[in-house]
């Protein structure tokens, strides 16, 4: 059974990486920057600033590795 979930893991999870990327590269510099100017630190920055501003891309992400999972799971 564990391997049947991580195959389905391994051919869905370009499809999470993808919308997340695509989600976090559209956040403008200058926010981030503003945090670093504020002397927050990277972990503050990421959970506080940039995931709450890409949580769509990330729940999106999420639907479809999940959708693709469940479609591929006759093939292992």
């Amino acid at each position: 059974m564990a391997i049947t979930v991580l195959l389905s893991l391994f051919v869905a999870l370009p499809f999470y990486i993808r919308a997340v990327r695509a989600a976090m590269a559209s956040i403008p510099p200058s926010i981030p920057a503003a945090a670093a100017l504020l002397r927050a630190s990277e972990a503050y920055t990421f959970f506080r600033v940039i995931l709450p501003l890409s949580h769509e891309g990330v729940i999106g992400g999420f639907v479809m590795c999940w959708t693709r999972a469940l479609g591929e799971f006759g093939a292992p």
